[in-house]
This record gives structure tokens, C-alpha cells and sequence, in this order.
């Protein structure tokens, strides 16, 4: 699975962006802009990004969001907040156990033979358990195969029937 991260650009209205500004993707915003879109509390410094979710992952986050603003009269928070404190508290609490178990839910056969090929290709040799297996699936035995003769029965015989 390819894993892409996008930065999110805010343009405002009142925004004024020259050509060498959009080549760097510099943006200026307004703070009223920051705060609509649920910035405030973020320095002006740090990078935002833009994460897709499949609509499982989405439910859980509303989910989460929802039993977290329910009954707190301290504030409210957004998807982007919960997302952002999920994603710090599992960085904290992973572990290899966890990284094995990501590794195996996208694990992908074509991906680890395209990698195979390509240092096969980079160092010219070929490990030699792939090396047996296709050899294993490509030459043929060199002894020749016996034909298989049908066994007799009682309903057949080898003998030349004669005519009444």
C-alpha cells in the first residue's frame, strides 16, 4: 500500500501568493482562517497534513471524537484533534509485536518478489532457496515417465475376442 502525505494549503481570500511562494508552497492565512478550520492552537511553524481514511477508520475516529466530546463542558474537540492524539499515543506505545502485526495485515507476495528480483539484479546472484524452487518448477526430471496401463478388470480382456 502506497502511503502518501499531502500538505494541506489554506488559501484565503485576502491571500496574496507570488509565483516563487507557490513554487515552495508557502501560504499566508489569517488567523480567523486558522481558527475556522481548527488551527488556533498550532504554531504557525508546524506542518499540517492531510491523512485519507477508509470509512471504517473514519467511523472509529467520529466515534472516538463523539465519546469524547460527550458530557465534557471543558471544550470541544475536532476529528483532527483526536486524530492527532491517537496517533502520538500509539507511537509511544508500539512495539515490535505491533510492527509485525502491521507488517503482516499488508503483507504483499508480489512486492517481496519484485525486491527479491531487484538485489537479485543489483548483486547478480540469486538466494539459493529461490534458486532451487525455480529450478524445482522449471527443468523437468531428466528420468523419462513410465505410461501408466490400465489394469485388468473383469469386464475386459487383452485377448482378440472371436465372433459367434
Amino acid at each position: 500500500m502506497n502511503d502518501m502525505k499531502v500538505k494541506e494549503v489554506g488559501i484565503g481570500s485576502d491571500s496574496k501568493i507570488g509565483n516563487e511562494e507557490l513554487g515552495s508552497s508557502k501560504v499566508r492565512s489569517s488567523e480567523g482562517e486558522r481558527e475556522e478550520r481548527g488551527i488556533k492552537n498550532e504554531s504557525k511553524d508546524q506542518g499540517l497534513y492531510r491523512v485519507a481514511l477508509n470509512k471504517n477508520a473514519d467511523m472509529a475516529l467520529v466515534f472516538v471524537m463523539d465519546k469524547v466530546n460527550n458530557g465534557f463542558i471543558g471544550g470541544k474537540v475536532n476529528r483532527m484533534q483526536v486524530a492527532n492524539w491517537i496517533l502520538i499515543k500509539f507511537r509511544e506505545a508500539l512495539t515490535d509485536a505491533g510492527v509485525q502485526e502491521i507488517r503482516m495485515e499488508y503483507f504483499d507476495e508480489v512486492a517481496v518478489l519484485e525486491s527479491i528480483l531487484r538485489q537479485a539484479k543489483e548483486s547478480g546472484k540469486v538466494p539459493s532457496e529461490f534458486k532451487s524452487l525455480l529450478q524445482k518448477q522449471m527443468i523437468l526430471d531428466e528420468t523419462p515417465k513410465k505410461k501408466v496401463k490400465k489394469a485388468l478388470t473383469n469386464d475386459y480382456c487383452n485377448d482378440a475376442i472371436e465372433s459367434n
